[in-house]
Formats: structure tokens, C-alpha cells, sequence
């Protein structure tokens, strides 16, 4: 039987970014962020698939996008949205996500990176997507 390897790959993903912090202070990791929530977290977007597979091995390419949401004060500073896409990159490039029911046969690895900066009252929030690229196989 074919299965979708999304929630368990969101599932080891929190797992892993569990501990994301940058000054002392810790930012959550969420999958929809609560509505009170402005700043100073991590999104991780549903895992994108496109079916690879063979006649003999149900073959997955997948994407997922980390949405890194800091505050950077009235100047803006890109300190803590970097720190965070070190630890993130840390925890996810070239590493075995193995699961239950999937196994990596392409280890992730970076697809692309992009900045973004929103004026709000009081300051700047600075944002950093990063898009990482990696595929599974059922097992």
C-alpha cells in the first residue's frame, strides 16, 4: 500500500528543531502559527512530493520550506535569523531522516535561501526562507 510521508516527516522535523534558540531565548517551531503570534518563531511548510517511484519501490522527491520569523528592532538586524538557519541547517542538510514506513535515498540538501524584510510599528521583522530538497523511499 502507498502512503504520503508528510506527517511523519513533520512530525521527526519538530522533533529535531525542537530546540531552536539565538540569545538566550527560544523560538518555537510550528506548522500553523497561532493567530497572536506576530514574531520570533519558525514555520515549517507541508512537505511537497512528486511520485518518483519504479515498478518495484515507491520513490519520493520532496521539498520543504522553513519560514524563519525573527524581529530585528527599529534598525533591523539579521543576527537571530541567521543563528536559526545555522541550527536548522545543522539539524537537516546531509542528514538521514529515516521514519517508520521511509527511508532517505537523496540526503537533504539546500535548494534555495531568500531575505525578506517587513516594516511593522516599533521596527523591522526580518524573514529567511530556505527550501530544502531530499527523497524517500517507503520501506
Amino acid at each position: 500500500m502507498i502512503l504520503d510521508p508528510s506527517d511523519e516527516i513533520l512530525t521527526e522535523m519538530h522533533k529535531r528543531l525542537s530546540a531552536l534558540a539565538y540569545d538566550g531565548k527560544s523560538y518555537p517551531t510550528y506548522t500553523i502559527v497561532p493567530k497572536k503570534v506576530e514574531f520570533d518563531y519558525v514555520l515549517m511548510a507541508p512537505v511537497e512530493i512528486i511520485d518518483d517511484s519504479t515498478k518495484d519501490n515507491f520513490i519520493y522527491e520532496c521539498t520543504q520550506l522553513f519560514d524563519i520569523v525573527t524581529f530585528g528592532g527599529e534598525r533591523g538586524s539579521w543576527k537571530a535569523c541567521n543563528s536559526l538557519a545555522s541550527q536548522i541547517m545543522d539539524k537537516i542538510q546531509g542528514q538521514d531522516i529515516t521514519t517508520a514506513n521511509f527511508k532517505v535515498t537523496v540526503e537533504p540538501f539546500i535548494d534555495s535561501t531568500n531575505h525578506f524584510i517587513e516594516e511593522v510599528q516599533g521596527g523591522l521583522i526580518m524573514r529567511k526562507l530556505i527550501r530544502f530538497r531530499y527523497n524517500l523511499q517507503q520501506i
